[in-house]
């Protein structure tokens, strides 16, 4: 039968993930905006990690590595699922040693994508004078930390042409 708590739980989860999202990309478009970039940008899905990479100052390979590893984590996830499907369908996994693969992929490349997102908004976070545990903020509840950074009093500094050389150095 029809059970009317589930339709009400998803109504509201629904709800709140639909504030939440106003919320981070109303936070994008002003941080944009304060970086010197157009607003709209953060409306656009892959288009606004490169902007975001830009303004962070690190350099545009970044995004390259951060999209390449969304995108190897995808096709090894599809390949996991179609695998797991036919566990279910055949009852055995046609190659258990693909799906041990697949898993160690999907593992190495969002290690790789967390890194390389911790670093951009590091440099981010330091373009607008923040501190590190601001950071770690906007990378743990980024629906209280983005907004904080976007509407409060911090103001973007850009790279100087000096400091752009030698920004790749990691170990500040």
């Amino acid at each position: 039968m029809y059970n009317s708590n589930y339709s009400s739980f998803f109504v509201v989860y629904y709800i709140v993930w639909s504030i939440v999202m106003v919320i981070l990309l109303v936070s994008n478009w002003k941080i944009f905006e304060k970086a010197g970039e157009k607003g709209w940008k953060a409306l656009i899905p892959v288009y606004n990690n490169y902007i975001l990479v830009k303004i962070s100052g690190r350099p545009i390979y970044y995004f390259w590595i951060i999209f390449a590893s969304y995108v190897m984590i995808c096709v090894p996830f599809f390949t996991y699922t179609i695998n797991a499907m036919n566990t279910l369908q055949y009852g055995g996994p046609a190659n258990p040693g693909i799906s041990m693969l697949m898993s160690l992929l999907i593992l190495v490349f969002s290690i790789v994508c967390i890194v390389y997102i911790v670093l951009v908004f590091l440099s981010l976070c330091d373009r607008f004078g923040v501190s590190r545990w601001f950071t770690l903020g906007i990378l743990l509840l980024p629906v209280i930390f983005l907004p904080i950074l976007a509407f409060g009093n911090y103001r973007y500094t850009p790279l100087l042409a000096s400091e752009d050389k030698n920004y790749l150095d990691i170990s500040e």
